[in-house]
């Protein structure tokens, strides 16, 4: 297929990578079959880890209790929102959906949100910002 400025699929793609989101899908049965690259210069996977189980990835982003998340994203069909530390201590907002099309599964977001520890540090209402950070999240606008 060819890309050009009006393919769905590239207009997607440079809108995560102008917004600095990661991304990841993972299938019901817990393989990896996308990710965006913004993801994979984060993580260091390339193409041979697509079909795989994330159980072979486990430094994934360094979220602890992943798999538990994603199973009851899948079991409900609810989309979770989290805020996480991962172990290079930088700090990230996680929104799991499930996602319908050729594949059934979760689509994973990362957006890391150093630069609201910033902001913050010179805001005085600090939890004002990260409460609307959070609220467009949940809304889907992030």
């Amino acid at each position: 297929m060819e890309q050009t400025a009006k393919s769905p699929q590239l207009e997607l793609l440079n809108v995560l990578s102008v917004a600095n989101v990661a991304a990841l899908l993972i299938d019901r049965d817990l393989n990896i079959c996308w990710y965006s690259s913004q993801f994979s210069e984060r993580n260091c996977l390339d193409v041979s880890v697509l079909g795989k189980p994330l159980a072979d990835h486990p430094s994934v982003f360094d979220y602890p209790g992943m798999a538990v998340d994603l199973l009851q994203v899948i079991t409900t069909g609810q989309a979770l929102e989290t805020f996480f530390v991962g172990t290079s201590q930088t700090p990230y907002l996680c929104r799991m959906a499930r996602y319908v099309g050729e594949i059934e599964g979760v689509l994973i977001s990362f957006v890391d949100v150093r630069s609201l520890n910033d902001v913050e540090s010179r805001n005085a209402s600090s939890g004002e910002l990260r409460r609307v950070v959070f609220d467009a999240a949940i809304n889907g606008v992030i």
